[in-house]
């Protein structure tokens, strides 16, 4: 509307009595404090982000390649996990040991093991893998991603269907846990397949 007013104002298509100002002045001063009022939320947004980036989270490494990182003491009382490499790759190493060190959320990369408790924020997407629940099943809260508060049921991949003589045991500790997961990644081969 304001744009006509001008085009009426400045040239000779059609006469208006009314100034352009008066439209264009209070939308342009409407568009100002919409656009003040998202910078704020954005500015907002990003430091509760780099908050939450912050927090620390129990990740699984190769004890090797986690040394000068910190341990993760409150597991297994802060003793690192070993495995037998019985899973029939012929490997460099009989055994890997496997350790629970703290790093930030930011600092998770694709491909990390990542231990989450009970009632525990989940730090980043994530594939439940193990549960300490018969079954391997977990419930998980998303009311921060889509708003809903009822709980949603989450089970682990059971192999078997895979075509793996291995099932999920109804139970399993931590330790456990550890080690089945182990075998099931890279983690189990550090210096990778022998070609």
């Amino acid at each position: 509307m304001g744009f006509l007013m001008l085009i009426g104002a400045y040239t000779n298509l059609f006469e208006t009595a009314v100034s352009p100002f008066t439209t264009l002045g209070p939308l342009a001063i409407v568009l100002l404090i919409s656009f003040v009022q998202e910078g704020v939320t954005d500015l907002r947004r990003h430091r509760a982000d780099r908050l939450t980036n912050m927090y620390k989270c129990v990740v699984m490494y190769d004890a090797f390649a986690a040394q000068g990182l910190e341990k993760a003491e409150t597991l297994l009382n802060g003793e690192d996990v070993v495995v037998e490499n019985d899973s029939g790759i012929d490997t460099n190493s009989p055994r890997t040991t496997i350790s629970y060190n703290i790093c930030k959320r930011a600092d998770i990369m694709v491909g990390n093991f990542v231990l989450v408790r009970n009632r525990e924020m989940v730090p980043a997407d994530m594939v439940l893998l193990a549960s300490s629940v018969d079954g391997g099943s977990a419930y998980i809260e998303t009311s921060s991603i889509d708003g809903e508060t009822n709980l949603k049921l989450r089970t682990c991949p059971n192999y078997a269907s895979a075509g793996s003589e291995y099932k999920v045991p109804k139970s399993e500790t931590l330790e456990m846990a550890t080690k089945r997961l182990t075998r099931l990644s890279v983690l189990g081969v550090p210096e990778g397949l022998p070609a």
